[in-house]
């Protein structure tokens, strides 16, 4: 037997359901997007948040080993004066300091940070490190090892500001004192990180060169 119906009972017409897959396609499109800016959003995160462990590891770094730079002498190669070994300029910086335990083998190293070619137009923030040999330091890199600290679009500035004086130079060469602070600026992939500033335990105020060779020619 045939089941019966009732009258008014009918199925969705043809635009009924077109006009319900029309807006479920659109639901759909837009959880879809929301999905992916979601997405994208916590890769951002994530890289900030990575860009933000490296700004801290570098700066901890650096206020380690820079506060405790060493004072102690070493024969210059080039012409057999005593220096304290501190050579600084706008994008390289040499210093006798400490090394964390996971790098060295405890004792003074001779460091150096400087930017080196990297990959695709970027470059890198190197740090090279070599156990300090005294008086006897001839500045021999060759032994040296090298550790990567940062890469990308990098833009590298330090000046150094000598003790008792307020003005930041752009290069540090005095043999017989360490600058009181050294400021390092540094913008990554176009983004500025914020400028540091570390205090150098052993600076003493010096003799300014230029006024004592004045001096001494009278």
């Amino acid at each position: 037997m045939t089941p019966r119906f009732p009258a008014d009972s009918r199925g969705f017409t043809l635009i009924e359901v077109v006009v319900a897959l029309s807006m479920l396609s659109i639901l759909m499109v837009g959880l879809i997007g929301a999905l992916v800016t979601f997405g994208n959003t916590g890769s951002r995160l994530e890289q900030r948040a990575l860009e933000s462990d490296d700004v801290r590891l570098v700066h901890a770094f650096l206020r380690q080993s820079l506060a405790a730079a060493s004072a102690q002498q070493q024969v210059r190669e080039e012409d057999q004066a005593l220096t304290v070994g501190f050579v600084g300029g706008e994008q390289q910086l040499e210093w006798v300091g400490l090394m964390p335990a996971r790098h060295g083998a405890g004792g003074l190293y001779k460091l150096r940070l400087r930017l080196a070619p990297g990959v695709d137009d970027e470059e890198m923030l190197m740090l090279d490190y070599r156990p300090y040999l005294g008086q006897e330091d001839t500045g021999d890199w060759s032994t040296g090892r090298s550790h990567e600290l940062i890469d990308g679009q990098l833009l590298l500035a330090f000046s150094y500001m000598r003790a008792g004086t307020d003005a930041w130079q752009s290069y540090w060469d005095d043999p017989a004192v360490l600058p009181e602070l050294v400021r390092m600026e540094l913008e990554r992939n176009g983004e500025r990180w914020p400028d540091f500033a570390v205090r150098v335990l052993a600076a003493e105020p010096g003799v300014d060169l230029d006024r004592s060779a004045d001096e001494g020619r009278r």
